[in-house]
């Protein structure tokens, strides 16, 4: 798509869509998935909507990449900021104008900013303390030991169709696209431990 004021155009192209939301328990569970319908198809716009409709958390989300004529990354980066609870509405009125008033992401990063310097120039007139700084990185939580409780939760029916075919049960995270193959020998060893019986049960007549 063409640019638009200046910037890729991201939210003609995707067009008419949702956003999916998926949120895992860190301390296990079921997951939780949210859907609704994409604002405007940029992405900061979009989450900060859900934060804040759904969610029910006031939020401010910038995200913004620089690329140069030949298609490389120059700058990108982006930020989140959520209001507490208690928080004063007044200051987070001022806080969402300064955020709409702030250059793009990307042109901070470009220009020098680093992420204390981007929150001071966002957080302008809020007293603010850092209070930890580490790098992040993408990590799946996927794991072939989560891939076998998955398989083990399609039963005995599903494992022995798969065995009796001469089918490895494979699998693909939906998040980081992950291939996992489990094959006939860790098929049966799973459908064996399902029809062992329970151990430590006394019967008394």
């Amino acid at each position: 798509m063409p640019p638009r004021n200046g910037k890729l155009d991201v939210g003609r192209a995707l067009g008419a869509g949702q956003l999916c939301v998926m949120r895992v328990p860190l301390a296990g569970g079921s997951m939780y998935r949210s859907i609704v319908p994409l604002v405007s198809g940029e992405i900061g716009v979009d989450v900060a909507s859900y934060l804040t409709q759904s969610a029910q958390i006031p939020s401010a989300v910038g995200v913004g990449v620089l690329v140069g004529s030949d298609g490389a990354v120059m700058a990108a980066g982006g930020y989140l900021l959520q209001g507490m609870p208690g928080a004063d509405p007044d200051t987070l009125d001022r806080l969402a104008t300064q955020v709409e008033q702030a250059p793009a992401p990307s042109e901070l990063i470009r220009t020098g900013y680093g992420p204390v310097d981007m929150l001071g120039m966002l957080l302008t007139g809020v007293p603010a303390r850092v209070l930890e700084e580490y790098a992040v990185r993408f990590q799946c939580r996927c794991t072939p030991a989560r891939v076998r409780a998955a398989i083990v939760a399609m039963g005995r029916d599903e494992i022995g169709a798969l065995l009796a075919e001469g089918k490895p049960a494979e699998a693909v995270c939906e998040f980081c696209n992950t291939a996992y193959t489990v094959h006939e020998r860790e098929l049966r060893e799973l459908l064996d431990a399902m029809n062992a019986p329970e151990q430590g049960s006394d019967r008394s007549s």
